[in-house]
């Protein structure tokens, strides 16, 4: 039961985090930068796109493992909180929230740092992954390539992509310095979170 809290809450920093990155609008990771680019194109609110580009990677490991597992239910029902949280957030309670560009940096900063303290929890519950990483892994094992490459590999083409389509059609840049910070900046702060639930976890069983 404590893993699924854990999970729960680590959900819930993580969509708030990512919201933050959003409504800094400086740029975010590959992956919601589609989600970014789709909205400028599109006016669909993030949250919304967010549910249904998870939903295509869903149904992606699905067909590629062509059975439903314990993981992909579970992931199901995380799609629709957080593409619901992200337009509660972002669209709620930030909806009048006004920032100049210095302001912008800072709530790109806290965002990254909730986002990578909520995925840290949610990883190391170790109750499921984002359709995604499920799509990367259950590609992985199919072909034999390395999760980690199939994971870049991923990034490279969102990267692309969006850059593509916004320079085609003058939208604006989801691609941008926040996108860098997030990726100099994420990881380690994702691991420190695992690190001191490793050790709080290790004080417990002694």
């Amino acid at each position: 039961m404590r893993k699924y809290l854990l999970f729960a809450l680590g959900l819930l920093i993580c969509s708030f985090g990512d919201s933050m990155n959003f409504k800094a609008a400086i740029g975010v990771t590959p992956y919601e930068a589609v989600q970014q680019t789709a909205n400028y194109a599109t006016g669909i609110k993030v949250g919304t796109l967010a549910i249904v580009t998870n939903i295509i990677f869903l149904v992606l490991q699905f067909v590629i493992k062509k059975r439903i597992t314990r993981q992909m239910l579970l992931q199901f029902p995380i799609v629709i909180i957080q593409g619901w949280l992200f337009n509660v957030i972002i669209y709620t309670l930030f909806a009048d929230l006004t920032l100049t560009y210095p302001f912008r940096l800072l709530f790109l900063l806290g965002g990254i740092l909730l986002a990578a303290t909520g995925v840290g929890m949610m990883v190391y519950s170790d109750i499921t992954m984002f359709p995604l990483e499920g799509f990367c892994k259950a590609l992985s094992d199919k072909t034999g390539w390395q999760f980690s490459r199939c994971r870049q590999g991923a990034d490279v083409i969102f990267v692309i992509s969006c850059v593509l389509v916004s320079f085609a059609f003058s939208y604006p840049y989801a691609i941008r310095e926040g996108t860098v910070l997030s990726a100099l900046l994420f990881a380690p702060l994702m691991k420190i979170t695992m690190n001191i639930l490793g050790k709080k976890n290790e004080e417990k069983t002694e």
